[in-house]
């Protein structure tokens, strides 16, 4: 089974000042809801281009837990337009986040951890 790794780069704004990290100059730029909905459509609507069996979805920043609501709708439309569309990505996709784990316990982003996302935790 072959796997599609995407990554939505959800924003570059952070909540720490990690030394080790890779985004040195963090800005408060976040991808607005058209591009990411845009980048969905893309995906979805070339299986010519994309015909691997399954997609992981990885969320990253800076800080992805800052854009938790636009985490929560960007899996929301994958799963909705996937099923639309009849895509086999539907029953065949996953979702990981590498975050400072510093915003786990705010309820919005307990909810998105029903759907089966796993995190990866960094800190400084």
């Amino acid at each position: 089974m072959t796997t599609k790794n995407v990554m939505f780069v959800v924003t570059e704004n952070c909540n720490f000042a990690c030394r080790y990290c890779y985004l040195r100059h963090k800005n408060p730029k976040t991808m607005s809801w058209e591009t990411a909905k845009s980048a969905v459509d893309f995906l979805l609507g070339h299986p010519d281009l994309f015909s691997e069996d399954r997609v992981q979805i990885d969320f990253i920043g800076g800080e992805p837990l800052l854009e938790i609501c636009l985490i929560h709708d960007i899996i929301d439309y994958l799963i909705r337009r996937s099923y639309e569309l009849g895509h086999k990505w539907f029953e065949n996709m996953s979702y990981t986040m590498s975050s400072n784990g510093s915003l786990y316990a705010k309820k919005d982003v307990q909810r998105l951890r029903l759907a089966c996302l796993r995190y990866e935790f960094h800190s400084p």
